[in-house]
This record gives structure tokens, sequence and C-alpha cells, in this order.
């Protein structure tokens, strides 16, 4: 921890250096588990002299028990607690090194291991302050360790796992921030209480990805506070002086580009912009190949894709396929379906255990049913139904799956399915758009009511919808035309009902049986009906 931010040498140099202290965390996590263990071994074995003690009627037996944590002093207290969070360090990094496996010979990490790891990581730190047995220490004694110790600093960097996964696929936008500012408080807690540097331009353009990541990616963040972020990295990355070259300073950029592609991508005068951003990411992957030795030549141990061969080409291949999948649906919005066809498949090729992946593709051939402009294929019906349940059967915590699945049902005109397809996405994402509308087709306003309830107390951007039900129900059949102003006002302001056209699935919106209808903008018709409701108000 105190090592990392002073690191800058060449990879020949850094390469054994870095191994070396590989090998050290592993035989501190060891050390430090078996001195944890000890403690709690003769600890154990006082409170046992105590119960018989106790049992015996020997005088103060209960006082002894019940004050044995109590007795000791301030430093003691104080060193348990390092002892403790010095341990929850070192684990933070094994965690990591412990998903590796060994297949014939060859290290190996699977997407699943690499996904509990970051929910680890997110549960712990979000969870809040907890006493350490039964010892009695102030909150704050707590959490200054952790921070000296870089505790909330790893833990955010698994939380986040961007360069590996979705960025933070466990954190809600409110968790996140708070992670990556308890991760920058613990930087600056190491260097008031050790003299630890906190100006380590790896770690600003850690934390900067991070943070641009969830502003841009997770619901209710500030795309534009994601653009500065983004820029900011490239720049820093630009600099002569900055401590990251190579296959990471590589890796980082095409992230970024990548993710100014995706802010990009449902703005129609930039859409260019963010097709131009993917395939340089992607010439840029291309050229490339991670496994080569001069790849590996990362400058600090927290730089775990690079340090780490398995790693390292599980980071190349997710973001060759991030950059096919954001390719693929610029050539959608601009109806050149042949080539997002190629570049989606490709994807799935590059990365064949990632749910965005498998998704994208079974949602394109669901789409190839609907679509008047793109050519008519036999297999696309079935082929858009396999690939769905395959989706839903390779991560059953997402809703998306079941809620296309609903859709694919429902134009079958299997409506009993289509039903259960679309609770079961609102059971797992109670404010999901698409689901929502589904089920609205097939449920009368009253049956609907309390899945509108449900979505309406999610703090979601996409939950206009379920205010639009709420407030036809009670101006329609209600007669409560003052409490539907309110559910009318409300559904406006989401982005699903005032900002179509951000949504990648928005055309799953309509009535899959009525393809052939001309959509009309919901936010026009909302406004109508809360014009109705003021007319009949006076």
């Amino acid at each position: 921890w105190m090592y990392e931010p002073l690191v800058s040498f060449t990879a020949n140099e850094g390469r054994g250096l870095l191994e070396d202290v590989s090998r050290l965390i592993s035989i501190s996590h060891e050390c430090l588990a078996a001195s944890q263990k000890g403690r709690y071994s003769e600890e154990q074995l006082m409170s046992d002299r105590m119960k018989v003690e106790l049992s015996s009627g020997v005088r103060g037996a209960s006082t002894l028990m019940t004050s044995a944590r109590d007795s000791y002093s301030d430093d003691e207290k104080k060193e348990i607690i390092q002892l403790e969070c010095a341990l929850a360090s070192t684990k933070c990094r094994m965690d990591l090194e412990n998903t590796v496996c060994d297949v014939d010979g060859d290290k190996l990490f699977s997407t699943d291991s690499l996904a509990a790891v970051a929910r680890k990581a997110s549960l712990a730190a979000t969870k809040t302050h907890q006493p350490i047995g039964d010892l009695k220490v102030s909150s704050s004694l707590a959490l200054t360790s952790r921070a000296q110790f870089g505790v909330p600093y790893l833990q955010a960097l698994s939380a986040w796992s961007g360069m590996y996964l979705t960025p933070w696929p466990f954190c809600t936008i409110g968790q996140a921030r708070t992670i990556l500012r308890n991760a920058r408080d613990s930087i600056t807690a190491a260097g008031k209480a050790w003299g630890r540097p906190t100006n380590s331009k790896i770690e600003q353009i850690f934390l900067h990805t991070a943070e641009a990541d969830l502003e841009g990616g997770l619901v209710g963040g500030f795309v534009i506070e994601a653009e500065r972020l983004y820029k900011r990295v490239l720049d820093l990355l630009a600099e002569d002086d900055v401590s990251v070259e190579g296959y990471a300073a590589t890796m980082l950029k095409t992230h970024c580009l990548l993710g100014l592609g995706k802010l990009y991508l449902y703005d129609a005068e930039r859409l260019s912009e963010a097709e131009a951003f993917a395939r340089n990411a992607l010439d840029i992957l291309s050229s490339v190949d991670p496994t080569q030795r001069n790849c590996i030549d990362s400058q600090s141990i927290c730089f775990y894709p690079w340090n780490n061969s398995a790693l390292n080409k599980m980071s190349h291949s997710f973001h060759m396929c991030m950059s096919r999948q954001l390719v693929a649906e610029a050539c959608i919005r601009s109806s050149r379906y042949d080539d997002a066809k190629l570049f989606l498949s490709d994807a799935v090729k590059d990365l064949p255990g990632n749910f965005d992946a498998a998704f994208a593709l079974a949602s394109f051939h669901l789409r190839m049913m609907f679509d008047s402009d793109a050519d008519s294929c036999e297999n696309n019906d079935a082929l858009a139904r396999t690939l769905l349940l395959k989706a839903a059967k390779m991560d059953t915590t997402r809703s998306g799956p079941f809620a296309l699945l609903g859709v694919w049902y429902e134009s079958q005109n299997d409506e009993a399915r289509a039903k259960g397809c679309y609770q079961k996405a609102l059971a797992i994402d109670p404010s999901h758009p698409v689901a929502g509308r589904g089920l609205k087709r097939i449920l009368s306003l009253d049956e609907l009511q309390p899945f509108c309830e449900r979505a309406t107390k999610q703090n979601s951007p996409v939950n206009g919808w379920a205010w639009r039900c709420l407030g036809q129900k009670r101006s329609w059949v209600d007669g409560e035309d003052s409490s539907a102003v309110i559910c009318f006002q409300q559904a406006l302001r989401c982005r699903d009902i005032q900002g179509q056209g951000s949504d990648s699935h928005e055309m799953f919106y309509l009535d899959p049986k009525n393809t052939s209808i001309v959509p009309v903008r919901e936010s026009g018709e909302t406004w109508g009906e809360l014009a109705n409701c003021y007319r009949r108000l006076g």
C-alpha cells in the first residue's frame, strides 16, 4: 500500500519487483490470518476457563467474563483493529488472486468467479461499521484504520471491476459514489498517518475512470460529468511524466474511447462520433496481442489486469467485445443491419460467457422480426427465442431477457406466457420499461395498479410508464383528476416518456402484434392527458 504510488520504472526492472511483492502479499496474508486465528484461540481458551470458574461458583468470574474485552488498553484495541484491517487489505488482493483456476497448466479466469469477487467487494464496501467481535471501539477508529491500510481503495477497484466486467455490476449510483468517496479518503488518511504520497497519477487515473463509468453507465448519473472525466483521463495518459505506459495505457485509452462512444450513441447528431470512437478502440485492440510478454509491463501491483496473463487476456477480450457491440449498435441506428449482425456475432465469439454480448445478439434478432426496413429472415423468430432463453439462463438476475421473451410470446399471441415473462422481469426490476408496457397491454388498469405502485417507489428515471398508468387510472376510473395531475407530471419527468430515443430497446415499447402502426411519442399523449385533467378541473 505504501509502495504502489512510488513505483515508476521500466518493464524489465518492474517485472521482477512486482513478482516479489506479489509473493510477499501472499505470505503476509497467511501470516496475518494465522495471527488472527491464534488470537481467537487464546481468547476462546480464556472464555472457556471463565465459564468453568463461573459454573464452579468462583466469585467475580461473571464480571471477568463480561469485562474481558473491555480490559484492553486503548493501544491494545488499536493493535487489534489494525490487525483486522491489515488482514482485510491483503484479503482484497488475495480474493482476486484466488480466482485463478489451472486448466492443463494454463491459468484462467472465469467470468463467474470475477463477478463473485466484485459482489463480495461491493457488499464489504457498502456495509455499515460493525464492531470486531465484542470489542467496543469507536467507529471513527475503525474507519481510520481501514483507510490507512487502503481497504476502501482496494475494495473500490474490485467493486468497479470495469476493466474486465461491466462496470459497477452490483452497485447503485449512490453506493458507487460512496465507495469512491471512501477510496479517496483512504488515500488522504494514509498520507496524513504515514506520509504516503497522495498525488499518484496511477490512482488518479483509476478513480477518474471508475467515476466516469458510474456517472455515464449507472441510472441517475451525470453524463456531462462522465464526458469530462473520460477526457481528463485521456489527457493524463498523454502527459509525458505519467507513470502508466505500454499495454496498461493502451487498455485505459480504449476503455475511455468506448465510454465516450456510449455517451454519444443516443445523440443523433453525434452518432458518427460514437461509431468513430468504437472503431478507433477496435483498431487499437486488434493491433495488440495480450499474450506477448512485453504487454505485461505495468508499474504497480494495483494494476490487476496487467499483472496476470489470464486476467490480461480477459480484459482484452472484454474490451474487444464491447467495441464490437458499440459499432453494431451504431450500425443498427443507421440501418446497416448486415454489418451489425457481423459485429455482434464476433462479439459473442470474443467473449463466449459474457451476458451483455449474448443479450445484444438476441435482442438484435428479435428486432429483425419487427423492423420493416430489415431483410426478412425465416430463422429470426426461432433464433430470437433460443438466444433469449440462453441469455436468461446465463444470468437469472437480469431482467432484460425475460422482458424481451415476453415481447416474443406476445408476438406469437401467447398471452399467458408473455404475462409470466413480464411479471418475472418486473420481479427483478420493478421499473423495467419494456415489461411494464407489455403488462399494461395484457392487464386492466385495476390489475396493473400493484405493479405500478411498486415501480413508482423505485428511484428510477425509466418508471414513467408506471406514473402514467396510475394517472390514467385515477383520472379515467377513479375520477380523481387532482391526484392524476401529479402522476402525469411525474411521468413527464422520466426518461422513458420525455427522453425517448435514449434506450436501445425502445422499439419494444410498442405492441409487437401491430408493428405496422406509426408510433406516437408518449410524451405528446401524456401532455394531452394532463391538459384534459386541467380542463376538467377548470
